[in-house]
C-alpha cells in the first residue's frame, strides 16, 4: 500500500465517520495485513497528508491520537482545472452516451464542465463496468 491508496481508504472511511483512531479503526481500513507496522506507518503518513491540506486535525489525548474531520466529508470541495482538450473529450463521451440512450437531458457543454458532468461520467463508467462484469460472469 502507498500513501495515495491509504489516503483514498481514509477518505472513504471519513464519509461515514468523523474520527479515526489507529488502535481502534485500523481493522476498518486494512482487513488483512502481512506487515502491521508498515501499514500503520503508511496510514500515519496518509493521515498527516490529509492534515496538511486541513481536511483533518490530530488531537493527542493521553496515549491516543484522535484524527477528527474539520468539517463533514461531503463539504470537502476540490477545485479541478481542465485543459480544453480534456474538457472536449469529457463532453464527447457524455454526449455520445446521451445520443446512444436517446436522452438529451444531460448533454454536456465542453466550455462549462460542471460537477454533474463528472458525476454523469462516473455513472457511465459504472454502467459499462457493470456490463463487463455481467459478460465476464456469463463467459
Amino acid at each position: 500500500m502507498n500513501i495515495m491508496e491509504a489516503s483514498n481508504k481514509l477518505y472513504e472511511f471519513f464519509l461515514t465517520h468523523d474520527c479515526f483512531v489507529m488502535e481502534e479503526n485500523l481493522k476498518d481500513i486494512i482487513k488483512i495485513t502481512d506487515d502491521p507496522a508498515r501499514d500503520k506507518a503508511c496510514l500515519l503518513g496518509a493521515l498527516k497528508s490529509l492534515a496538511s491540506v486541513e481536511c483533518i486535525t490530530a488531537v493527542d489525548q493521553g496515549d491516543m491520537t484522535y484524527w477528527f474531520l474539520n468539517r463533514p466529508a461531503e463539504a470537502l470541495d476540490q477545485e479541478v482545472t481542465l485543459h480544453g482538450f480534456t474538457a472536449q473529450m469529457l463532453a464527447e463521451c457524455i454526449n455520445s452516451f446521451c445520443e446512444h440512450i436517446q436522452d438529451p437531458t444531460d448533454l454536456c457543454d465542453a466550455k462549462s464542465i460542471q460537477e454533474k458532468d463528472i458525476r454523469n461520467l462516473l455513472f457511465i463508467t459504472n454502467y459499462f463496468i457493470g456490463l463487463a462484469d455481467g459478460e465476464s460472469q456469463k463467459g
